[in-house]
């Protein structure tokens, strides 16, 4: 019996040690645009991406990380006059959103940091 309890109680310890405190909250990160033809740059984790001749379709989802910045440029490049505007959901709540009517640059930032 003594030896029952201690082995238990060793097992216990051992069992209590090896969890892993871990960070499991999600950040599901969704960039939009609302333009007729944009030029956009954006950063998913620490990474710059872009991509060319996009409209209010484009859309990008990812996992975010704690503390990583997002951020979403849109740019008109259409040749027209435009609005420009830019969205950053996290889990589907709007985190930042703008918009621009300025018919010469027709450009639009939006950043902020996961936590």
């Amino acid at each position: 019996m003594k030896y029952t309890l201690i082995y238990l109680s060793l097992l216990s310890l051992v069992m209590l040690a090896c969890k892993k405190k871990t960070d499991e909250t999600q950040r599901e990160v969704t960039y939009k645009i609302q333009c007729t033809d944009c030029y956009v740059v954006w950063e998913e984790n620490g990474t710059q991406k872009n991509v060319q001749h996009v409209n209010s379709t484009w859309s990008k989802t990812f996992d975010g990380m704690k503390d990583s910045l997002v951020l979403l440029c849109a740019m008109n490049t259409s040749g027209a006059p435009q609005g420009v505007g830019a969205t950053i959901l996290l889990n589907g709540e709007t985190l930042k959103h703008a918009i621009n009517y300025c018919p010469i640059s027709g450009t639009v930032l939006v950043s902020d940091t996961l936590h």
